[in-house]
């Protein structure tokens, strides 16, 4: 969509892309494990960064484990 509209753009940042289950901390990749890396291969990007901070669900919430 940048493309598009030729808006430069200098690469991915992976965020928040790992459930991990509040009660035995099985960890599920949302986008597959290498997902921005895969992406960003596809697009010719660089991957800039991970945002290793892990999030669960709590009651219907979304809780980022860096409060915790």
């Amino acid at each position: 969509m940048f493309r598009k509209v030729h808006v430069p753009v200098l690469g991915l940042v992976q965020n928040m892309s790992v459930f991990q289950c509040p009660k035995c901390k099985h960890e599920t990749h949302i986008f597959g494990a290498d997902g921005v890396r895969d992406l960003a291969k596809t697009l010719g990007l660089d991957v800039l960064g991970k945002n290793t901070d892990k999030i669960f669900i709590v009651d219907g919430q979304i809780n980022d484990s860096v409060f915790k």
